[in-house]
């Protein structure tokens, strides 16, 4: 059996294919950095038992692309990697990903470079040259699935896998599909659990601009198959999280996002870092020390500013530039006492950079100019690779560090400068870091600075040239315990660590079915449909409550809509046909609409919540009594008030009405009573009530859906409803608690509610519930049911849930008094998608599979499930499809046919235990 491993998955593999001596071409670990270096460490620590074990991880392996090494061809170097892939698996624990040249230069450079990242550093193109097409993103899909092929291969049960950066955004939802399918059935019931990390090394953009690529929604449900999601910033993961809402109609809690499948998706903010010991180790070698002697002496009595920056737009090195040009005109006392060291990386050949080059190297020559003289230069630009120990000597005689990035972006130069300051020695730099950094927010001693203002950098700058030595110290402190503590080791333990809790705990509800083992809350398991078939066809007397909205038709951004689909209706029929059942469809809308969609079916209707009812025309179905309702709307209430603060606090009506409901409420049930003449078979459970309270709730949403562009007000028989699934998902999400709290106060003072739904506000009287009509359903019955499934979609149906594991409780009850008298009774409540809060003890993946589950039902016992396990494809196999397969986890628990159980009950799920993260 294997080990359980981690696999790394990043673009390219951090390896370097060169001639060695005798010319042969040999493979080179690469000098890595930052995390991707702490990976490593942590990898090879692990296999050689020479680091603290990680829990759920004995070994590793590295997949990603073969590096191009500068004067290969890709030809050459994939040639170079195909020909050893035992070698490298075997020596070296890397797996390579081999696509052809297309593409690989589509992804690369047409898709990363051209259109992602740009976007994610604000540097969306929006002109003519934007150079997204449909073939190269085809070609970028392409290569997600030979990363998840060779995943794949590798792969097995218990194994986590860590995937890197933006360029591979849409492998979690890749490899997650393809794996489900490729797994074995036993590995499926027992484990069907896949641990995927992602990390996100770029800023992620906020939510008016990542929605411009053309790509939105592929790139975040690509995200969204990851079990655990890490950002550099509490910026960059709240910007994802708002994105997800607006573009997927996802909401959010600090748990993570709940996806359609069932999962919750956890995200975390795990800020960059490095390692230091390799920057301690340099400053104590005799090089580095020589080096620092050698540059002390060539500008001593002179102050020392270094900067180090990437080559790119977002760096900003031109405006540093003209920044220190601006501080020098500024603070002229400066001049020829400080020198100013702009590091880079080597200009490429040609490229798409030139004119900022160009524009470097006159900003550079006119500072030296107009500043310079014979025997001193205030610039120096070294556009180079940099030996390390120069490198380190450089940082270590700086007394000002200048790090200001345009926008949000990771760069490593602030940590290294606060590594190399020997505060031992009394060295105690000052770091001048934009406001933009990432490192801004972890690194409270820097001066923080906005870049795009020059005169304020250039005061700054000189602030921290003449900054007095206790606050120097005071703030090089502060910034050395968090870079020495908060290593890139730490960081990739932690999300390691992190990802292995999360993932279990977010999952518990997957479990196999037992005992509580804590009290809490409930988590619903996968609906298992063979489960649900066999106790069918074996009970005698059926309920099925069915939710219209969100179960049995998917929800549309305009409720008007919703219509039922022909297959729906002949599913119902069908079901319907069947004397064994009472079915009834469950809806918030009102009794016109359930006429005009679903009332020529055989089957009963409850519209508004359980206001009104059309019972089920069946030879036994109940029918019921009114519910007494009383007059409660103040003598001293306008109706016709238009204020918004309907209800002052000093207003009398403060006090309640006086009147209270029978306490013999929906005690008489009649059996085959006649509902009321011109009513269309609805019975009024609100009959006579009085509704004045409309009057004063009506204005209210009438003056939100004013203040909300896109949302609007549904008037029902006996309810209000506001909705805003149109509206900005956002700002109507802000609008809606405003409105919950502007309720709270006005409903205080009348017998109704206000229900939060699926993007709506309702408020209904209280008197009426569907979980009041269930209640009397299960009782009223002179032969019980011994079958109910119940399936909702949103919090308006959890009271029903409720309603039934007390009739169940109460059922068990009478079978202990009567002994085995009583019909036992099998009890599924459903939602449609996991909720982590629902009472529901199952939960299905989606709309459509409620309607797949209902054909199901009616199939010959011996059809296969419509969620049953695929036939398993070899790994060698074809791409699979990318629709998600429901994985059942449920055996059937159905007793032998020799024993007769006192009660047969659709088991319930294990609790999770007190302070676990879900």
């Amino acid at each position: 059996m294997s080990r359980p491993k981690l696999i790394v998955v990043s673009n390219h593999l951090p390896l370097a294919l060169k001639p060695d001596t005798s010319g042969e071409l040999s493979f080179r670990q690469k000098y890595l950095k930052g995390l991707t270096s702490a990976v490593q460490q942590v990898c090879e620590s692990v296999l050689g038992g020479t680091g603290p074990s990680i829990r759920g991880i004995e070994d590793y392996t590295w997949i990603g692309m073969p590096p191009v090494e500068p004067g290969q061809s890709y030809a050459d170097t994939v040639a170079g990697y195909t020909s050893k892939k035992e070698v490298l698996l075997e020596q070296y624990h890397c797996a390579p990903v081999i696509v052809s040249a297309d593409q690989y230069s589509s992804h690369l450079k047409n898709i990363c470079q051209d259109v992602l990242w740009p976007v994610f550093h604000y540097r969306l193109n929006t002109g003519e040259s934007n150079n997204f097409d449909e073939k190269s993103w085809g070609a970028h899909l392409d290569v997600m699935h030979q990363f998840a092929k060779a995943i794949c291969e590798i792969y097995r049960e218990g194994d986590t896998i860590w995937i890197h950066d933006y360029h591979l955004m849409m492998l979690p939802s890749v490899i997650r599909r393809m794996i489900t399918t490729h797994l074995p059935r036993k590995a499926r019931m027992s484990a069907p659990l896949v641990r995927i990390g992602f990390y996100l090394y770029t800023p992620f953009p906020s939510c008016s601009i990542f929605p411009m690529l053309p790509v939105r929604k592929e790139l975040l449900e690509g995200m969204l198959g990851s079990s655990l999601l890490g950002f550099q910033t509490y910026e960059d993961m709240n910007n994802f999280l708002t994105t997800c809402t607006r573009i997927l109609g996802l909401d959010f809690s600090p748990k993570g996002i709940e996806v359609p499948d069932g999962r919750l998706v956890s995200t975390g903010v795990y800020p960059l870092s490095i390692d230091p010991e390799p920057f301690k180790e340099a400053m104590m070698s005799p090089e580095v020390a020589e080096r620092i002697a050698e540059l002390k002496r060539i500008y001593s009595g002179r102050m020392v500013m270094v900067g180090r920056d990437r080559d790119d737009q977002v760096e900003g090195v031109a405006n540093k530039l003209r920044t220190i040009e601006t501080f020098l005109g500024l603070h002229k006392d400066w001049v020829t006492k400080v020198v100013y060291f702009q590091v880079c990386p080597p200009q490429p050949p040609g490229g798409d950079d030139a004119d900022m080059w160009r524009e470097i190297h006159e900003i550079v020559g006119r500072i030296n100019g107009q500043f310079g003289t014979a025997d001193f230069t205030p610039v120096h630009f070294l556009s180079k690779r940099m030996e390390w120990a120069e490198l380190v000597a450089l940082y270590c005689i700086a007394d000002v560090a200048v790090v200001t990035p345009l926008g949000d972006g990771y760069t490593a130069t602030p940590l290294e400068f606060t590594l190399c300051q020997n505060m031992e020695e009394g060295k105690h730099g000052v770091l001048v870091l934009s406001e933009f950094a990432a490192a801004a927010q972890s690194l409270s001693g820097a001066l923080q600075v906005n870049p795009w203002s020059k005169r304020e950098v250039a005061h700054v700058l000189n602030e921290a040239l003449t900054l007095p030595e206790d606050e120097r110290r005071a703030k090089q402190y502060a910034n050395y315990q968090y870079v020495s503590n908060y290593t890139t080791l730490s960081l990739t333990k932690t999300f390691l660590s992190e990802l292995s809790v999360r993932v279990d705990a977010n999952h518990s509800g997957w479990r196999r079915s037992g005992p509580p083992v804590a009290e809490g809350p409930t988590h619903s398991v996968l609906l298992d449909p063979s489960q649900v078939a066999a106790t069918y066809r074996d009970s005698g007397r059926r309920l099925l409550l069915l939710n219209y909205d969100g179960a049995l038709c998917s929800i549309t951004r305009q409720p008007h809509l919703a219509t039922p689909s022909t297959r729906m209706l002949g599913l119902l029929e069908l079901l319907a046909s069947d004397r064994k059942n009472d079915i009834y469809l469950v809806s918030g809308r009102d009794r016109a609409t359930m006429d005009k969609w679903v009332g020529s079916l055989p089957v009963g209707l409850i519209s508004e919540h359980g206001c009104f009812l059309k019972p089920c025309p069946s030879s036994v179905a109940p029918t019921f009594s009114p519910i007494p309702f009383f007059s409660t709307t103040p003598s001293n209430v306008s109706p016709t008030s238009s204020s918004v603060n309907v209800v002052p606090q000093s207003s009398p009506m403060m006090q309640p009405a006086q009147a209270e409901l029978s306490p013999t409420l929906f005690d008489n049930l009649n059996i085959g009573a006649t509902p009321t003449q011109g009513s269309g078979g609805w019975q009024d459970m609100l009959r006579n009530a009085d509704i004045g309270w409309l009057d004063v709730i009506t204005p209210v949403l009438e003056h939100y859906t004013e203040r909300t562009p896109g949302s609007f007000i549904e008037r029902k028989d006996a309810s209000l409803v506001w909705h805003y699934r149109l509206a900005d998902a956002e700002f109507s999400a802000f609008q809606a608690q405003e409105l919950l709290l502007q309720l709270q106060s006005v409903v205080a003072k009348f017998p109704v509610e206000v229900i939060l739904g699926r993007r709506a506000i309702e408020v209904k009287p209280k008197a009426a519930s569907t979980s009041a009509l269930v209640k009397k359903m299960m009782g009223a019955m002179d032969t019980p049911y011994d079958f109910v499934l119940c399936i909702g979609d949103d919090k308006t149906d959890e009271d029903t849930f409720s309603a039934l594991e007390e009739a169940e409780a109460a059922r068990l009850v009478e079978i202990t008094r009567q002994g085995f008298n009583a019909a036992p009774l099998c009890l599924y409540t459903c939602t449609v998608r996991k909720r982590s809060n629902s009472v529901a003890r199952h939960y299905i993946v989606a709309q459509t599979a409620v309607v797949d589950l209902l054909e199901y039902l009616t199939c010959d016992p011996a059809a296969p499930s419509p969620m049953a396990t695929p036939t398993i494809q070899s790994q060698s196999s074809a791409v699979p499809s990318t629709a998600f397969t429901p994985i059942p986890l449920q055996e059937d628990h159905r007793a032998p046919p020799s024993v007769v159980p006192a009660v047969v009950v659709a088991p319930k799920p294990t609790t999770g235990l007190p302070g676990q993260i879900l």
